[in-house]
């Protein structure tokens, strides 16, 4: 495992999967650390696909391929590219054996960059084929829930940047959805509480960029750690129903989702609305070749801790931002409350 480090914050990642293993700040942990009776995993990124196809077997120009849940990146080993003080790069190229189950020849670079308390996390995609190059993308990353009590229900809230109405699928078959939708309830600060029977759904999944920003509250309804994006979907996982006293959840962004059920179709870019195959982004054949020190990203977030109070605030947003991530201390600001309806500048 690889560490990076500045004055706020100490962050650990391994080349396997190019995954966040640690985010620290004054020797508080803030990222699930794994643990297998509940999801091993930690903060890993989803490429080539996003969830589930059908049968776990998708088609293209008349062939058939099978491929697991969320892709094959997450299980292989990335090679560092570049590493400072408070930054580093990973990559990795396609091989004999990703061709056989994804047949486009890529490059994935994944970059975690620290400045003051917060880690910009940059994805790059590259198309290395001849072909155009159809591919998903997606973060997965576990929080532990603040001040977590397994003998209470209650685990927290969820806040939300829209008060419009919001609505939601779920998979209902073999990790695939069902078009029909959900209308999430919100108590009367617009927050959604999370306790043991809220994942009895298994996944809520927000299509058509109904959010920009999820943050994660404890029980007194105080900010714990937030995600901004711009991606068309993002999703939110615990596994509570096999496992009341799970200590955490993820909020995930994501370019693109798993299949509708029963679909057959080919792999193309085009978005369904949830009747049809999943949202697939488009590469045109060879961008520009890797570069050790610069990550002109796909996509990208941030993970802020702030030293003091102010929490939720937003970040000034980089040309190629996927995502950013917050992390909050005890208290907030009187102005600020951090409830769905009004959210807060962070302090300097």
């Amino acid at each position: 495992m690889e560490t990076i480090s500045n004055s706020v914050l100490t962050v650990g990642v391994s080349e396997h999967g190019a995954e966040l293993q640690s985010i620290q700040k004054n020797g508080k942990e803030y990222l699930w650390q794994g643990d297998t009776r509940f999801w091993g995993r930690r903060s890993p990124v989803l490429f080539p696909i996003v969830g589930r196809v059908w049968e776990d077997t998708y088609r293209y120009a008349g062939n058939s391929y099978r491929m697991g849940q969320h892709g094959f990146a997450r299980d292989m080993d990335f090679k560092v590219t570049y590493k400072g003080e408070d930054g580093i790069v990973y990559w990795l190229e396609s091989t004999p054996e990703t061709l056989g189950k994804y047949p486009f020849p890529f490059r994935l670079m994944i970059g975690y960059l620290l400045e003051g308390n917060r880690i910009t996390v940059k994805w790059r995609v590259e198309n290395l084929g001849q072909l155009d190059m159809y591919f998903q993308i997606g973060a997965h990353p576990a929080f532990n829930f603040p001040g977590f009590d397994a003998s209470v229900d209650e685990r927290g809230f969820f806040a939300f940047d829209s008060k419009e109405e919001l609505r939601y699928i779920v998979p209902v078959e073999k990790g695939c959805v069902s078009p029909e939708l959900h209308t999430l309830e919100r108590d009367v600060d617009g927050l959604m509480k999370i306790d043991t029977h809220t994942f009895d759904c298994d996944t809520y999944i927000f299509q058509d960029a109904q959010l920009k920003k999820v943050t994660l509250l404890d029980r007194k309804k105080q900010p714990h750690i937030s995600l901004e994006f711009d991606t068309p979907l993002v999703a939110l996982w615990s596994p509570a129903k096999a496992h009341p006293d799970c200590p955490f959840v993820c909020i995930e962004p994501w370019y693109g989702r798993c299949d509708a059920v029963g679909f057959d179709g080919e792999l193309h870019p085009r978005y369904s609305g949830g009747q049809g195959p999943p949202t697939f982004h488009e590469k045109r054949p060879h961008l520009h070749p890797a570069e050790n020190a610069g990550l002109r990203g796909q996509g990208s977030a941030v993970l802020a801790v702030p030293e003091r109070k102010g929490l939720c605030g937003r970040h000034p947003a980089d040309s190629h931002r996927h995502g950013v991530l917050h992390g909050a201390q005890e208290h907030i600001e009187e102005e600020g409350r951090c409830d769905g309806r009004n959210t807060p500048h962070q302090a300097a």
